[in-house]
């Protein structure tokens, strides 16, 4: 009996240590109400309480709490069931540890009531309503086969249903009823500036627009449109003459295809009328082919990610040097980008945006580092209500083409004092 309870204490002392992984872990029996036995058990260091994250070749299948130990067995409650077809009862598993404290809240009170009974011959019997785990697995997972493990164990279906790595791929980055529930929280953000001037000729200008976005875990998108009318004065006729400009950049996301991964597709616009000058008439950069890192994968608690994508370049545009005509290019350029949002009290954000578009020349089949389209925006904002904010945009332009092309200062830099509102569909 001595040997029996220094044995036991000795259990107590090598319980799952936390980012503990055992492999080789087999299920030999299920019970109804998503409870399994493994083959692992007290002299395995498994104690009662130990929380783990159940895995294998395939990827993550689920969660577990262990409710009871044995010397060679533990029974496990099994919760976020993910992808229950996963389960059998041949194949061998991976034990992942995990904090108590990432336990949710249901299943916190599931161990208090287990705590409270202290009674191991009852630990099935203690089942969480089904509507509760639904509510819970759509709130934290937007997504879920089934929440009871599969009735049938056997290794043939098991064999038959195991989706390939590709065919994971795409389930988890191409998800309809996902992109139907992301699209929903559409909104709209209406914004006009009272103050804008930039240092061109100390210009002073209004500039109006809107920003349609989503607020999407999974899929986000968001386009912002900009009109900005000016009176300014024509460098070569020193006449004053209207300007107008039409700017547009649109941004589609995948985010996590893969950990600290998301894919973008982006899409930019611009055309700009000064007198009878189009610079540009039209210019258009498309890139499909985006991929960004990040650290933080909720995209709403995100601070940082930098991105890179091959932009395609179509201009068509007014030259006056070194000689007077219209012209059209298609070109290739790099684009990286370079996001942040710092929140710095509840009311008050910091946001950047960083482009950097060197000019891949297909006709020469040459780069023109010169030629890179650097651009900048910082905006400082502050929210006054719910829906309504206002920010001060700082936005600084790198065109080394106005220097070439019209004998104009290549640097150009922008501020804007915005007011905006935003409107829920």
């Amino acid at each position: 009996m001595k040997y029996l309870i220094l044995l036991l204490i000795s259990a107590n002392l090598l319980a799952l240590e936390i980012n503990d992984r055992m492999a080789n872990v087999s299920v030999i029996k299920h019970y109804k109400g998503n409870v399994i036995v493994l083959n692992r058990g007290l002299e395995d260091a498994i104690n009662k309480y130990d929380h783990i994250k159940l895995t294998n070749t395939n990827g993550y299948i689920a969660r577990a709490i262990c409710v009871k130990s044995s010397m060679m067995l533990s029974y496990w409650k099994v919760y976020r069931v993910v992808n229950p077809e996963l389960l059998s009862y041949d194949p061998s598993y991976t034990l992942n540890s995990m904090l108590q404290s990432e336990l949710p809240p249901h299943m916190k009170r599931y161990v208090d009531k287990l705590v409270a009974k202290n009674n191991d011959s009852e630990y099935f019997d203690d089942k969480i309503k089904d509507e509760d785990l639904k509510k819970q697995v759509e709130l934290q997972q937007d997504r879920i086969v089934k929440f009871d493990l599969v009735n049938d164990m056997k290794d043939e279906p098991y064999k038959k249903d195991m989706p390939t790595e590709s065919e994971q791929f795409l389930n988890k980055n191409f998800d309809s009823k996902r992109l139907a529930k992301d699209l929903s929280t559409t909104k709209i953000r209406l914004f006009a500036s009272p103050i804008r001037f930039q240092s061109e000729d100390q210009e002073k200008s209004s500039n109006y627009g809107a920003v349609v976005s989503n607020d999407g875990t999974k899929y986000g998108f968001d386009t912002f449109i900009q009109k900005t009318d000016e009176k300014t004065v024509n460098n070569f006729t020193k006449e004053t003459v209207e300007s107008s400009e039409t700017l547009s950049r649109t941004n589609f996301t995948i985010n996590n295809i893969s950990k600290n991964f998301s894919y973008f597709a982006h899409v930019y616009y611009n055309s700009r009328t000064e007198g009878d000058v189009d610079y540009p008439e039209s210019l258009l950069q498309v890139g499909f082919l985006g991929f960004m890192y990040h650290g933080e994968e909720d995209p709403k608690k995100r601070q940082f990610d930098i991105g890179y994508t091959p932009l395609l370049d179509y201009l068509k545009t007014d030259i006056k040097y070194p000689e007077e005509k219209s012209l059209k290019e298609n070109n290739l350029r790099h684009g990286l980008r370079i996001r942040a949002n710092i929140p710095m009290t509840n009311k008050l954000s910091l946001n950047s945006l960083f482009w950097y578009k060197p000019l891949m020349d297909l006709g020469k089949f040459e780069m023109d580092w010169e030629d890179n389209k650097t651009y900048w925006r910082t905006s400082l904002r502050y929210s006054i209500s719910e829906d309504f904010f206002v920010s001060y945009d700082y936005e600084y332009i790198n065109d080394i083409r106005r220097k070439r092309e019209f004998k104009r200062d290549e640097v150009n830099t922008i501020n804007t004092l915005n007011l905006n509102y935003t409107i829920s569909l």
